[in-house]
C-alpha cells in the first residue's frame, strides 16, 4: 500500500511512502537507502541478501513488513489532487505506478497467538 504526500519534510514534489509484504515491496524498488539517507542502486546481490535476511527473521515467527520511499515521487510524480482519481483508477497499473522506490528497511512484529485461539 502506498501513500502520496505533497510537502513532506519541506519537499515540494510528491513523496511516495510504501509498505507491505517485503518481497512485494522489494519488487517495486530499484534503489536502497542506508541509515544516513544516502541512496544507491539495488543490485541483484543486495536484493538476494535482503530477501535472505527477511526470510530468516520470518522463520523465527516474526511478521515482517517492508518499507520503501520515493523522495522524488518515483513513478507518481505527476499525480495531483485534481487528477488522482483518473490516474489511479486502474488498479492493474499500481505495480508500475508504485515502482522506482528506494528500499528503506523492514520492521519485525511479534504477533503471538492469543490463548483463546485453537
Amino acid at each position: 500500500m502506498s501513500t502520496i504526500i505533497k510537502g513532506y519534510n519541506g519537499i515540494n514534489n510528491n513523496v511516495v511512502l510504501l509498505k507491505g509484504a517485503p518481497e512485494r515491496v522489494l519488487e517495486k524498488c530499484s534503489k536502497v537507502m542506508n541509515n544516513k539517507g544516502n541512496v544507491s542502486d539495488l543490485d541483484r546481490n543486495g536484493n538476494q541478501k535482503l530477501v535472505s535476511q527477511m526470510k530468516q527473521v520470518a522463520s523465527e515467527g516474526l511478521r515482517v513488513l517492508g518499507i520503501a520511499i520515493a523522495l522524488d515521487g518515483g513513478n507518481m510524480k505527476d499525480i495531483t489532487s485534481e487528477n488522482a482519481s483518473q490516474k489511479l483508477a486502474n488498479t492493474d497499473e499500481y505495480k508500475q505506478k508504485e515502482g522506482n522506490c528506494a528500499f528503506v528497511g523492514y520492521v519485525c512484529i511479534k504477533d503471538p497467538v492469543r490463548h483463546e485461539v485453537k
